[in-house]
């Protein structure tokens, strides 16, 4: 006689799991099959995965933290999360901001009035992968916080409403085996809010539940000359076959004089180079750097010492855009490092984005 008791399978604890799915607060209902057994609901079979396209980072400008430390506990892995996980992190997250809104502590989030709602939190994988040694790919936590005003007099239900996205870059492949004991598993944290407020609610519940230590970030000169290699590199302005592939963009470069210079009045250098000068510039197979070989060429031309001055500003590639956070260019000098993506950013699957998000990762390590 056959049993009719239905067993689990066994997974070992270290089985790495499959990918998970983007955390939802919806529902499906589970229906009862005839015949054998039940028939799963669609939510057991194919649950709704908490991953996100990168054109998710599209057009926006996102501030750049660093997380110096993180503590273990941190319930979020960058390589496997099950979505339990994401809508427990989730849920934590807006429990603490509605507290902090019926608080009533700070203005600028208008808070203190009745009506002021945590519309929604959502957690997830941002389907970009980092790092490729021995496989083990590693991708950024997105999550997104909406905050709105409900009125039940008035006839919308909703009268305004905004969000705010927050990036967690992962350490890399590589860093597993160089990187000290306690080091966070995301060194990086990307803001975009309309709210300073409300990015500052958001770092202090990783702080007070995690630990973490949180300071803005600016990018080493060395980090920033290697970006600028990265999006350069040789085939990345090549023309494409691709009638609807995006015209590759004028490469815009801005350099920081030394203080001495800066005090008299002199204090950014900006260069803009056409797609169409690259490729003399950008080395082949006889090796070299693009960037000493622009150095080369403008003491030709200018006389300038480029070595001299301070990369802090860099605009290439097919769509990226980045600020190092120094004094000059732009004035972001106590506002930490910046960047933005636009839409040539994410072709080939994302692989500038992927270049750019690693560059920076490397360059909090140093």
């Amino acid at each position: 006689m056959h049993s009719t008791r239905r067993y689990s399978p066994y997974i070992r604890p270290d089985h790495p799991q499959p990918p998970a799915r983007w955390a939802s607060h919806q529902t499906h209902d589970t229906h009862e099959g005839k015949g054998k057994g039940r028939q799963l609901g669609h939510s057991e079979r194919t649950p709704a995965e908490p991953q996100r396209e990168p054109h998710v980072l599209l057009q926006q400008t996102f501030h750049i933290d660093r997380i110096a430390t993180l503590a273990p506990t941190f319930p979020l892995s960058p390589t496997s999360a099950t979505s339990s996980r994401f809508r427990a992190f989730a849920s934590a997250l807006e429990r603490f901001l509605a507290q902090q809104l019926a608080l009533g502590l700070d203005p600028d989030l208008r808070v203190g009035r009745k009506d002021q709602l945590v519309k929604r939190v959502e957690a997830g994988y941002v389907n970009l992968r980092l790092g490729s040694k021995d496989g083990a790919v590693r991708r950024p936590v997105l999550i997104q916080v909406e905050l709105g005003d409900e009125n039940p007099s008035s006839s919308r239900a909703s009268t305004s409403s905004s969000t705010a996205t927050f990036i967690l870059l992962p350490s890399l492949p590589e860093d597993l085996d160089t990187s000290a004991p306690g080091s966070p598993a995301f060194p990086l944290l990307l803001s975009k809010s309309a709210s300073a407020s409300l990015t500052h609610l958001f770092t202090t519940f990783l702080s007070t539940r995690f630990d973490a230590l949180i300071h803005p970030f600016r990018i080493p000169p060395p980090s920033m000359l290697a970006l600028l290699e990265s999006l350069v590199r040789p085939g990345a302005h090549s023309p494409s076959s691709d009638d609807n592939a995006p015209i590759p963009l004028a490469t815009t470069l801005a350099f920081a004089f030394p203080p001495q210079i800066a005090r008299v009045g002199l204090s950014t250098l900006s260069l803009t180079l056409p797609p169409e000068m690259l490729p003399s510039l950008v080395p082949g197979e006889e090796g070299g750097s693009f960037v000493a070989r622009l150095a080369a060429h403008l003491e030709r031309h200018t006389a300038l010492p480029l070595g001299a001055l301070e990369l802090v500003r860099v605009g290439a590639g097919r769509g990226s855009f980045v600020h190092s956070g120094a004094g000059g260019a732009g004035g972001a000098g106590s506002g930490g490092a910046r960047v933005k993506f636009f839409p040539g950013a994410e072709d080939d699957e994302g692989s500038e984005m992927r270049r750019v998000c690693e560059e920076l990762v490397r360059g909090a390590r140093r």
